[in-house]
């Protein structure tokens, strides 16, 4: 269960580097291809077991949510990242998962390439 907990850590540390790179001024990487590299974030073999293995934690069910919202083709793009957006800037969220919060954060690990 450790183990999970790390993946999914990891899973919405990916996620949380990938929505602030969309963010302005860098706004480095459009919508579409934002939430291409975010749904790869989120469907990688690991992370998807972790979800499914995962006891009913409140990281769980916020990867599951996130899942959910970049799988569901009704939403347009930029509607998907205001609505990851709203997960990670809860305040709760802070408590649970050792993220830095803001812009100056810098991206330390690669980000995913999207297929």
């Amino acid at each position: 269960m450790r183990h999970d907990r790390a993946i999914i850590e990891r899973a919405l540390s990916d996620v949380q580097r990938l929505l602030q790179v969309n963010l302005p001024p860098k706004h480095s990487l459009s919508d579409d291809r934002t939430v291409a590299c975010l749904r790869t974030v989120v469907s990688q073999d690991d992370v998807v077991r972790a979800m499914r293995k995962s006891s009913d934690t409140a990281l769980a069910f916020v990867l599951r949510g996130m899942h959910r919202i970049l799988h569901d083709r009704q939403y347009v793009p930029r509607a998907m990242i205001s609505r990851l957006w709203e997960f990670m800037d809860e305040p709760a969220l802070d408590e649970l998962l050792p993220i830095k919060r803001g812009r100056g954060v810098t991206l330390d690990r690669k980000l995913p390439r999207a297929l």
